[in-house]
């Protein structure tokens, strides 16, 4: 969130964030982002001229709490060798999936809810999974790690992936076993 956010602003954006992701983009009205939020349905037109404004400056509100949120545990792990430091991205993936109730990607979720030529969403989408491949590249640099694009591409792949199976099994422990593949294959680098 922006500093200069009001508190106002930035109820209304948790609350939209929150009903887009559990209910679905479509499914949720303005009327109902007033009302979780506490406010009128003009107040929350005073903030955000439309709805689809709304979604994009909601899912940017999200990638910026979540890359935050990496960036801490990273900082965290600072006491850890290297690669363990980097493999830790799953820990922190498999915790940020076990607070609540997480279902998929918030990004790739509302994307998919987008027509074809919707491309403002999408393009908030891609955005951060740019942002988190930059994220894991310098990462990768950091535990020195040989070709750390490749390795950033590599690993984003696997988060990807595992995002997409606890989604669909039900289950975090998606984000451990793609820490366990993340592992190996850094130890088959080193030998």
């Amino acid at each position: 969130m922006r500093a200069a956010d009001s508190p106002t602003r930035i109820r209304i954006l948790k609350s939209a964030s929150r009903l887009f992701y559990r209910k679905g983009v479509r499914a949720v009205s303005m009327d109902d982002v007033a009302h979780a939020a506490g406010v009128t349905k003009m107040t929350v037109y005073q903030h955000f001229r439309s709805k689809k404004v709304l979604l994009i400056d909601s899912l940017r509100a999200r990638q910026e709490e979540r890359q935050e949120s990496l960036a801490r545990y990273i900082a965290g792990t600072a006491h850890l060798p290297p690669v363990e430091r980097l493999g830790s991205i799953f820990d922190w993936l498999y915790e940020y999936w076990t607070r609540g109730d997480w279902w998929g990607c918030p990004f790739v979720n509302a994307a998919a809810e987008m027509a074809p030529e919707e491309d403002a969403v999408r393009k908030v989408a891609l955005e951060s999974k740019v942002a988190l491949r930059n994220s894991l590249q310098e990462f990768a640099a950091d535990a020195e790690i040989p070709d750390p694009e490749k390795t950033a591409d590599a690993l984003l792949l696997l988060i990807e992936g595992a995002t997409t199976m606890a989604m669909l099994e039900k289950d975090p422990k998606a984000a451990l076993r793609a820490k366990a593949v993340a592992l190996s294959m850094f130890q088959t680098r080193d030998t």
